[in-house]
């Protein structure tokens, strides 16, 4: 009979339960708000050489996570875009880059596509200075302006 007195209690404890637990909600999401938006392609770099940009080359960042690569429309015909996280600051993840396979781009193009081939599906640095972005990983790195 003491379990029949202590029942209400337990009923209560079992009740209480679960609302005392909170499921962790980990980190709070890193804000990107300066990061939604066009960039300009000032310059790239494989290993250590630096190339300045030959013309007006682009990186849309969205806010629904996708990105777009402009190629200069005055001399390049194909587009590329995909996905991105930012799973915390200063870090970036690219995926699932996809490019039109149209014809003839410029050299140019062609390298910026790779630098940001080289970058997809791995994890890239970022750091921002003023209105510059700079976007880092694999000895690969892209100077972005606003």
């Amino acid at each position: 009979m003491p379990l029949r007195k202590n029942l209400p209690i337990l009923g209560l404890c079992i009740m209480v339960l679960p609302l005392s637990c909170k499921k962790d909600e980990g980190p709070p999401p890193v804000d990107i708000s300066f990061l939604i938006r066009q960039w300009k392609v000032l310059s790239i770099a494989e290993q250590t050489t630096l190339e300045p940009a030959t013309g007006n080359y682009y990186i849309e960042f969205l806010t629904n996570k996708g990105y777009g690569v402009a190629l200069d429309t005055t001399v390049d015909v194909n587009v590329c875009g995909g996905q991105y996280t930012v799973p915390e600051k200063g870090k970036m993840l690219f995926q699932f880059m996809g490019c039109t396979k149209v014809c003839c781009d410029s050299d140019y193009a062609k390298k910026l596509i790779s630098v940001m081939g080289t970058l997809s599906g791995k994890n890239a640095s970022y750091i921002t200075k003023g209105d510059s972005l700079i976007i880092s990983g694999t000895g690969k790195l892209i100077l972005l302006k606003k």
